[in-house]
C-alpha cells in the first residue's frame, strides 16, 4: 500500500480531482478561482485525469496493456452499478453509496428530475441520451469556452449537465452523509473508484458522437449485474439478462384464495450476502425420523418463539410464511421488466436456489431465538421407506409444529405416495417399491435443464414444461398430499399458504439434500453454467433483521453455507422402472381408434399416434411425445397420467412402470385465467424397454385424476429430437 503522501496514491489521486474542482488553484495571472466544471475544460480535463491515473495503475500492476473499464450506463446492460464494485471485500467498495441504488437497481440518467417508472425507465434512458447526444454545436456539447479572468457560469454541455451530475447524486449516499459523499460531492467523488469507470464512460461519448454498441471493442464494459435485458447488439449477440426481483415495489399478491397481502415490512437499505466463516464440523441437517428429544423440543421452541412475534415483525412466523407467498404469487415485477413481467420461482431453474436461500435465512433465524448456533432444520426423509409417513412428533396438537389444514387421511400412520394423484389413497401395488423405482427415475436425469429446470431469461414466464423432474414429482405431488380439503387445498396444497404448515420446511429441506446427492452421482452432473442463472438474485431478511441480497451463485455449495447433511441410506439407487405386469399386446386386442382434437379432459383420452420414421443419417435422436396446447385454470387442482402401450380400463397404476411416462400436476397459485401450454415427455428409452421399436406407431392413454374436466388437451403427436444432452425420460 502506498503512503498517502505518495502522489501516485489513491488518496492523492481522489485529491487531484478536490483541487481542480473546489477551488484549491487560481487562474494564472488572475484572482479568479481556476475550475474545470461548468465549461468546455470538463472533457479533456477529466480525459487527461483519466489517462495518468491508468498510467499509474498499468505501472503498479505491471501491465502496460491494461485498460481502465468504462461503466456502460447509456445502454441497458450497464443501466445498474456494476457489480464488481458493490463487493464488500474489494478494494473497488465504497461504503459512502446510495444503498437503495445498489445493485439491480436501475438507474434514472436524469436522477432528481422526472420520476420515471421501472417498467418505463429503460426507454426514458435511451430517449434521453438521445437527445443529449444529438446536440449540433461544440458550445452546446462540450460546454462554453472560458477566457482567463472569467468565472465558469452555466456554461456545462449536455452530456457534463445530464447524464453526469445526475449519476454523481445517484451514487452518493444521501442520508449516511451530510452532502452527499463520496460520488454526490466533487470534492469527495474521486475517493469513490466508480467514479472513473463513471468518467471512462463520459469520455468517449465526446468521440464524435459515437454510438453504445461501436464501444464494444474499446475498454472493458461493465454491466451492471450482468445486465437486467436480453439487448441485442450490432452483432446479433445476446447480452446477459439474469433474473431479480423488484422488491421495493411489491404488490398484492395474485392467489387462489383472493388477493393478499404478501409484502414483508418495507425494505430500505439492501446489504449484499457475505459467505459465514465457517468453522468445521459442519452444523448437520438431520432426517427428521432420527431426531432426538432435544432437537425435537429445540424446532418446537424455535417455531413457537417465530409464532408469537407481531405479525408485522420480519422474524414472525406469519410474515416467513409471506415470503413463499410473495415470491411464488406474483407480489414482485422482474425488476427493470417493461412489460412488467411477474417474478416467480417456480417452473424453472430458479426453483432450487430460491428454497436453498430461504432455508438459509429461516434456519438462521430460529437459531438466533433458539439461542444455538449449531441448531439445523431436519429433512423429511421421503425417499426412503423409514421416512415414508408424515413425521409424528409434527402431528402433535398441542405443538408449534402441528398444522389443522392438514388431510386427516394422511397422518403418521399413513404410507406417503410419491407420485400422489389426488383422488387414489388405497393402491393393489406396493407402494415402497414403486416409490423407490419412481425416485431413481426422477434422480437419474444428467443435464441441469432436465434436474434443475429451464433457465429463464429477464422478460420471460416460466411454463410447467420448463420444470425440473423433481419438482413436478415428487415435490408438487407431496404438497398435495399434505394439504387438506379446503377450496384450494390449504395449507400445503396452494403455494400462496403453504409456508404457513411448520412441515413445509423439513420437505423442502429434503429437496435441497437431493439436489445435494443428485450432483454425486454416476455422470457427474453439473449445475447450470449460464451466467444468467448464477446471476440471479433474491432478497431475505436475516437474524438481524438486515434485508440482504443472495445470489444463485452464492447458493451451489452447502458447505460454503456453513452446513452438511445426515447420510442416510439410498435404497433408491439401483432400482429401475420395470415393465408393467400385465402389458398391452396389440396382437391380442383390438387398437383404439384414432381420436380428433381438441378434448376435454373430463374422462380418460386412449388413441392410436403415429411415429415418424427416422431418417436414418446416423445422427443420435430421441424419441418425444407431445401434448398440444393443454389449456387449464392454474388456480385450480389439476392431476392427470400420461401412459404408453396401455388401451385398458383406468387401473392402480404404479409410476414406476416403464409404461408410466409422466404426470402433470397443477398446485394452485395465482389469479383464475387459462394457462395454455405444451407438455414434452422423452419415451426413448421407454419404447425401448417394452420392446417397441418396430412399431410404426403407439397407444397413448391421457388419465385424469383431478380437475380433468377443466382441462382442455389441444393435440397429441410424436417427434423426432437430436440428442444434445442427456435428457430425462419422463416429464422434461
Amino acid at each position: 500500500m502506498l503512503p498517502e503522501d505518495d502522489p501516485r496514491s489513491f488518496a492523492h489521486q481522489a485529491k487531484v480531482h478536490c483541487a481542480y474542482c473546489d477551488d484549491a488553484y487560481k487562474q494564472m495571472d488572475s484572482t479568479m478561482d481556476f475550475q474545470v466544471h461548468e465549461n468546455a475544460l470538463f472533457f479533456p480535463f477529466h480525459r487527461a485525469y483519466l489517462y495518468f491515473f491508468e498510467r499509474i495503475l498499468c505501472h503498479l500492476l505491471e501491465k502496460p496493456d491494461f485498460a481502465i473499464p468504462f461503466w456502460n450506463w447509456d445502454a441497458p446492460p450497464g443501466m445498474c452499478m456494476p457489480k464488481i464494485y458493490t463487493k464488500p471485500s474489494s478494494s473497488l467498495y465504497d461504503e459512502n453509496r446510495d444503498e437503495c441504488h445498489q445493485p439491480p437497481k436501475l438507474l434514472n440518467l436524469n436522477y432528481g428530475g422526472k420520476k420515471v417508472k421501472d417498467s418505463e425507465i429503460v426507454d426514458f434512458n435511451l430517449r434521453w441520451m438521445n437527445d443529449q447526444m444529438s446536440v449540433e454545436t461544440a458550445r452546446e456539447f462540450l460546454g462554453k469556452v472560458i477566457k482567463r479572468g472569467n468565472c465558469p457560469e452555466n456554461g456545462s454541455g449536455s452530456i457534463e449537465t445530464s447524464p453526469h451530475n445526475n449519476l454523481h447524486n445517484w451514487v452518493g449516499d444521501p442520508e449516511a452523509t451530510i452532502h452527499g459523499e463520496d460520488m454526490g460531492h466533487f470534492y469527495s467523488a474521486g475517493r469513490d473508484p466508480l467514479f472513473y469507470a463513471h468518467h471512462a464512460n463520459v469520455d468517449p461519448s465526446s468521440n464524435n458522437g459515437e454510438d453504445s454498441v461501436s464501444k464494444f471493442d474499446r475498454r472493458e464494459v461493465l454491466f451492471g449485474l450482468g445486465g437486467l435485458y436480453g439487448v441485442v447488439t450490432a452483432t446479433g449477440s445476446v447480452l446477459a439478462a439474469p433474473l431479480t426481483p423488484d422488491v421495493f415495489n411489491c404488490d398484492m399478491a395474485q392467489t387462489p384464495g383472493g388477493i393478499k397481502n404478501c409484502c414483508p415490512p418495507r425494505i430500505g437499505k439492501i446489504i449484499h450476502f457475505v459467505p459465514p466463516k465457517i468453522q468445521q464440523p459442519y452444523v448437520r441437517r438431520p432426517a427428521a425420523h432420527l431426531m432426538n428429544q432435544t432437537q425435537i423440543e429445540e424446532l418446537e421452541r424455535g417455531i413457537q418463539k417465530l409464532k408469537q412475534l407481531d405479525e408485522d415483525d420480519p422474524h414472525s412466523f406469519s410474515h416467513q410464511a409471506k415470503i413463499h407467498c410473495a415470491y411464488c404469487d406474483y407480489a414482485y415485477n422482474q425488476l427493470g421488466s417493461i412489460t412488467e413481467t411477474r417474478f416467480e420461482v417456480h417452473s424453472n431453474a430458479l426453483f432450487f436456489p430460491f428454497h436453498r436461500a430461504y432455508l438459509y435465512f429461516f434456519e438462521r433465524i430460529l437459531r438466533h431465538y433458539i439461542g444455538n448456533p449449531d441448531f439445523a432444520i431436519p429433512f423429511w426423509n421421503w425417499d426412503s421407506p423409514p421416512g415414508m409417513h408424515m413425521p409424528e412428533f409434527y402431528n402433535r396438537p398441542s405443538s408449534s409444529l402441528y398444522d389443522n389444514l392438514r388431510d386427516p387421511r394422511h397422518d403418521p400412520h399413513k404410507l406417503i405416495d410419491l407420485n400422489y394423484n389426488g383422488k387414489t389413497e388405497d393402491h393393489s401395488f406396493d407402494v415402497v417399491d414403486c416409490n423407490l423405482r419412481w425416485m431413481n427415475d426422477r434422480m437419474k436425469v444428467q443435464s441441469p435443464r432436465s434436474f434443475l429446470g429451464r433457465v429463464l431469461k429477464a422478460g420471460e414466464t416460466p411454463k410447467p414444461s420448463d420444470m425440473g423432474t423433481i419438482e413436478q414429482s415428487p415435490h408438487n405431488n407431496i404438497h398435495d398430499w399434505v394439504g387438506t380439503k379446503t377450496p384450494h387445498f390449504e395449507d400445503m396444497g396452494s403455494f400462496y399458504s403453504a409456508a404457513l404448515d411448520p412441515l413445509f420446511y423439513a420437505h423442502h429441506t429434503n429437496i435441497d439434500r437431493l439436489w445435494n446427492i443428485w450432483k454425486t452421482l454416476d455422470g457427474n452432473p453439473k449445475d447450470h453454467t449460464d451466467p444468467d442463472w448464477l446471476n440471479s438474485s433474491f432478497v431475505f431478511y436475516d437474524e438481524n433483521k438486515n434485508a440482504v441480497r443472495i445470489e444463485v451463485s452464492d447458493c451451489l455449495d452447502t458447505e460454503k453455507l456453513g452446513y452438511v447433511y445426515q447420510e442416510v441410506p439410498l435404497p433408491w439407487l439401483l432400482l429401475n422402472k420395470i415393465p408393467s405386469p400385465n402389458p398391452w399386446i396389440r396382437t391380442e386386442e383390438p387398437e383404439p381408434p384414432i381420436i380428433n382434437f381438441p378434448q376435454t379432459l373430463n374422462s380418460d383420452i386412449t388413441t392410436m399416434v403415429d411415429r415418424p420414421e427416422e431418417a436414418g443419417s446416423g445422427e443420435e435422436v430421441d424419441v418425444v411425445l407431445v401434448l398440444e396446447d393443454v389449456e387449464y385454470d392454474p388456480t385450480t387442482r389439476v392431476h392427470f397420467d400420461v401412459l404408453v402401450n396401455v388401451v385398458d380400463e383406468a387401473q392402480d397404476r404404479c409410476a414406476a412402470f416403464l409404461e408410466f411416462v409422466g404426470s402433470f400436476k397443477n398446485i394452485p397459485h395465482g389469479l383464475h385465467h387459462h394457462d395454455k401450454t405444451s407438455l414434452r415427455f422423452v419415451i426413448t428409452e421407454v419404447i425401448q424397454g417394452l420392446g417397441l421399436e418396430r412399431d410404426k406407431n403407439l397407444a397413448v392413454k391421457i388419465e385424469p385424476m383431478v380437475g380433468g374436466e377443466g382441462v382442455t388437451l389441444g393435440g397429441i403427436k410424436i417427434q423426432l429430437e437430436p440428442v444434445f444432452v442427456p435428457l430425462s425420460s419422463s416429464f422434461t
